[in-house]
């Protein structure tokens, strides 16, 4: 299956075949699927948005940070932990605004892949907000 057809399948009616091509596509890593699986980070169905934020990270790219540091404000903490492990592959510094929000997640897991993500970004201005998240006792780092 070419990943022209793989990029077909991400607009099928189908959710289950629309998260599938999402994977396969990260797995493939093609930079010709980025555009498309930005879109899939708005799709109505959740698993979709999970694949499509993870894939984005397997492939990477910089046009790909923006969307991903949005998603870091989803409503589902999976997407927003996808996001924010999808940043630490990246390392764009264009996500260190997001990164130091998401340290205030709610989520533990979220917030624990912040803390690695701006780790990985290797930059002055990401050392103040790893060190106040030394106090976080919900995240192990």
């Amino acid at each position: 299956m070419g990943v022209e057809h793989l990029i077909q399948n991400l607009r099928d009616k189908d959710p289950s075949i629309r998260r599938k091509a999402a994977a396969a596509l990260g797995n493939i890593k093609d930079e010709r699927s980025v555009t498309s699986l930005i879109r899939m980070l708005k799709d109505e169905n959740r698993h979709v948005c999970r694949t499509a934020s993870g894939s984005l990270g397997q492939i990477g790219g910089p046009q790909a940070v923006i969307p991903l540091s949005e998603a870091l404000n989803d409503k589902d903490w999976f997407v927003r932990w996808n996001a924010a492990l999808s940043l630490v592959q990246i390392g764009d510094i264009r996500a260190l605004v997001p990164l130091t929000m998401a340290l205030r997640d709610q989520n533990r897991y979220v917030r624990r892949n912040a803390v690695e993500a701006l780790g990985s970004l290797r930059d002055k201005e990401a050392l103040q907000p790893l060190i106040q998240s030394l106090e976080d006792k919900d995240i192990d780092v």
